[in-house]
């Protein structure tokens, strides 16, 4: 994740990488694919595609002050509305191993100080 924040005065900026490595499929174990202990695959055909694939997520975030007293907030998750791949079942499961799979996410807020 990397987040640089640019906050010129009363406004800021803050952007948010992050990055999920490609993983086994759901539900496929290193045995069944990877030689192990010297053994061959268990199965080596257990499923196709053998991989989820790599994702970048990006996210920002935008603050407004205003006289000390109010902060105004308006965040944007998964930006470019990213969606995890398919599990084994071929339905996109909330089991992901860190793929976002929500959707795009927005949010605001507001905070005063009395």
């Amino acid at each position: 994740t990397a987040h640089p924040p640019v906050n010129p005065g009363q406004f800021s900026i803050d952007y948010r990488l992050r990055y999920v490595g490609n993983q086994l499929q759901n539900g496929v174990l290193a045995e069944e694919v990877y030689s192990v202990g010297g053994n061959p695959p268990l199965n080596p055909d257990v499923v196709s595609p053998l991989t989820t694939g790599s994702a970048f997520y990006h996210a920002v975030a935008l603050r407004f002050s205003v006289a000390d007293r109010f902060t105004f907030r308006l965040s944007v998750d998964n930006l470019f509305d990213r969606k995890p791949p398919p599990s084994v079942t071929g339905s996109a499961d909330q089991n992901q191993g860190g793929y976002d799979v929500v959707g795009r996410y927005l949010s605001a807020g507001i905070t005063a100080r009395f």
